[in-house]
């Protein structure tokens, strides 16, 4: 099971669009604020969907609903380089979003369970922690590949690649594992609701798991990497070694998720250093206002990579039910809030001030949520 994990998940991020999209809308005509704008549809679609979807994966085939997710992201990124223009930007970010929201918990999910059925979830840290690690490898080849693509295509060429590794992501997943859960089956709508209402109650008395949940809901602050390509462009590198950049950040990211995976047993000193020094190098990098501060970025950027996956694999071994995905799509759910808020954020700041210094202002809250971050990582026993 653990190659097809590191398979879905090195396909699921080779993607070259990633990298450039945000320029391909500028290259449409689009202003800052229009970008801004439809993150923002993005992160509402998902928003809205999260935990619906996240219940719905507690209910049904999590291996279809992983197949379903992966060809709706491949229409949008066709849709996209087919008729470029604001209103399809939009469509293909609503239907981007619902993708996400349908495999956001699904996936984790799926895995653990299957994991804990044959006796090995203690293998789920260090899988995962390798998954995520093979996914931003690959996000580096496909960032690689989209200069080389660029040239020999434009962003035509960039967005079809794009959506066949998602068509192709589609068929590995039908290959899973997948052991019925006949306690989740029937019941209708009604039982829909009731698995709802478990996963939440489980959300709101499990106090290590909504300690866990905090943590991830505050990390949707790395949603300002969104900007990071827009950055580097009004410091004046040029398009084509954009992502070459964002390849060498890529790299950082997936060491990261490596060591998360491995030390997922630390204590709380070490992820809290960890993003007090992101917070740090957010503000450094985005104030730079010289390609050099893309370091600083690319620090911060791996920061959160490390503590976010270090809080996820703790909370999948945090939850005790069997609503396990509709309480993993709960932070999913907190983190699209919070990515949502950067977005606007980001975008009414930036009517006011330069781009550089609305990221920046990003680090206070970051901040603040390391200094917190002890508290919320102490174990602590449930409610009644």
């Amino acid at each position: 099971m653990a190659r097809t994990v590191y398979a879905l998940s090195a396909l699921r991020d080779a993607i070259p669009l990633y990298p450039v999209y945000a320029l391909l809308f500028a290259a449409s005509g689009l202003s800052a604020a229009q970008i801004s704008s439809l993150l923002i549809i993005w992160s509402a679609v998902a928003f809205a969907l999260e935990i619906p979807s996240g219940a719905l994966a507690d209910r049904v085939s999590r291996r279809r609903l992983l197949i379903i997710a992966a060809l709706i992201r491949a229409a949008a990124f066709a849709l996209w380089v087919t008729v470029p223009s604001y209103p399809v930007f939009a469509l293909g970010f609503v239907l981007w979003g619902a993708s996400s929201a349908v495999r956001s918990g699904t996936f984790e999910a799926l895995v653990y369970d299957e994991l804990a059925a044959t006796g090995a979830a203690t293998r789920y840290g260090p899988i995962i922690g390798t998954a995520g690690t093979v996914k931003l490898l690959a996000n580096v080849g496909a960032t690689l590949a989209a200069t080389p693509l660029l040239i020999i295509g434009g962003f035509p060429l960039v967005g079809w690649v794009s959506a066949a590794v998602c068509v192709a992501e589609a068929v590995l997943s039908w290959t899973l594992p997948e052991r019925p859960r006949t306690g989740r089956v029937g019941g209708g709508f009604r039982g829909y609701l009731g698995t709802l209402r478990s996963g939440l109650l489980e959300a709101r008395r499990n106090r290590t798991v909504f300690a866990l949940l905090i943590v991830l809901v505050g990390l949707g602050l790395g949603a300002f990497d969104e900007y990071v390509p827009l950055l580097l462009d009004g410091h004046g590198v040029p398009t084509e070694l954009i992502p070459i950049l964002l390849a060498g950040q890529g790299a950082l990211s997936a060491a990261a998720s490596w060591a998360a995976g491995r030390w997922s047993t630390t204590g709380r000193l070490v992820p809290t250093t960890v993003l007090i020094i992101g917070a740090a190098a957010l503000a450094a990098g985005a104030l730079a206002d010289h390609p050099a501060g893309f370091a600083g970025l690319a620090v911060a950027l791996t920061a959160t990579t490390f503590v976010t996956v270090h809080a996820q694999i703790r909370l999948q071994h945090a939850i005790t039910g069997e609503a396990r995905a509709t309480v993993t799509s709960v932070a999913g759910f907190g983190g699209e809030c919070t990515a949502l808020i950067t977005f606007g954020a980001i975008a009414g700041l930036s009517v006011g001030l330069p781009i550089t210094v609305a990221v920046a202002a990003m680090a206070i809250p970051m901040l603040a949520l390391a200094v917190a971050l002890p508290a919320l990582l102490r174990p602590r026993p449930n409610a009644p």
